[in-house]
């Protein structure tokens, strides 16, 4: 703030000032009457304080988190080759050989290696773009091996089990609502992890 110091002689001394040279001092200013230790006895000082009007900068507000992207085009309902896969992965007999956790806390996956009747191993990787190795899936489709994975042993809801892409969202509320005795679990005092190995066989 700008600062002004006007010295007036005492009041036995100080002359009427004329009308053209009496200060104008503005309504919003601030008097303050102060005595200066260096000034003469005979001698007061006023200090006035204009006021600059400067207005301290807003802080900005949080930028809200980015909304999430599925990868794939999300079905409103199940797609037309849905219900026949679908029929497939709960009549065939399936065995689940290995569980592994390999996702983080907000966005969690997990992988399976599984077999069928006729002895051949696949992985299944549940993320955010479910798939599988399987001959079926590279070509492009929605295979049996998945929808048995999310359907059976996850136990997700159906209007999930026929994406082909989820959220993390999704993807939470799938592994918490799974069975509990499908966790993998860890050793304790070992820091080595085990992998549980989880047998399913799932006839009519």
């Amino acid at each position: 703030m700008p600062v002004i110091d006007l010295i007036y002689p005492t009041a036995e001394h100080t002359p009427t000032p004329s009308p053209s040279l009496r200060p104008q001092t503005p309504s919003n200013v601030t008097i303050e009457a102060t005595d200066s230790a260096s000034s003469s006895p005979e001698m007061r000082v006023i200090d006035l304080v204009y006021p600059t009007g400067h207005t301290p900068p807003k802080e900005p507000s949080p930028t809200p988190p980015p909304h999430e992207k599925r990868l794939r085009r999300h079905h409103a309902t199940a797609p037309y080759s849905f219900d026949k896969v679908y029929q497939r992965a709960l009549t065939q007999r399936f065995y689940v050989l290995q569980r592994t956790p390999c996702g983080t806390e907000d966005c969690p996956a997990e992988s399976f290696e599984m077999t069928g009747s006729t002895g051949n191993i696949y992985t299944v990787h549940i993320n955010r773009e479910p798939s599988c190795d399987c001959p079926h899936a590279l070509g492009g489709n929605q295979c049996k091996h998945v929808i048995f994975i999310l359907a059976k042993v996850l136990q997700a809801p159906v209007e999930l089990v026929y994406q082909d892409a989820l959220l993390s969202s999704e993807l939470r509320s799938i592994f918490e609502g799974a069975p509990s005795g499908l966790a993998a679990r860890e050793e304790g005092g070992s820091g080595r992890k085990l992998r549980v190995i989880v047998r399913f066989a799932f006839v009519n």
